[in-house]
């Protein structure tokens, strides 16, 4: 997968739902789950201009929700576990591109 399409399917499909559900911006939304699911320091190691610590597939298939994995997957055309991999591989990089300044945008 491609860090374009795995953009696409963060803004499109997994940051609107996070957003909605948390009713802030989609990036805060993600941080904030990442936080609820125990990955507090790695979600600020992306926002902060500090080396960005990964995550595994397990952690992102524990963290999401279910239902909400099953749909980034149909979305990327890829298993669950194929899209789990993909997303703890593309999220910190992209999480931290769109926070330059080292702290999450106001809505």
């Amino acid at each position: 997968m491609t860090s374009a399409r795995a953009a696409e399917v963060f803004d499109n499909l997994v940051f609107a739902h996070l957003a909605t559900y948390y009713d802030v911006s989609s990036l805060e939304a993600v941080v904030r789950t990442m936080e609820a699911g125990g990955l507090g320091t790695e979600a600020a190691s992306w926002v902060r201009d500090t080396a960005n610590l990964p995550v595994t597939p397990e952690q992102i298939a524990d963290v999401l929700p279910p239902w909400l994995l099953r749909k980034a997957a149909d979305s990327l055309g890829l298993d669950t576990q194929e899209a789990a991999r993909s997303l703890a591989a593309e999220l910190p990089g992209y999480v931290d591109e769109r926070t330059p300044l080292g702290e999450l945008p106001r809505p």
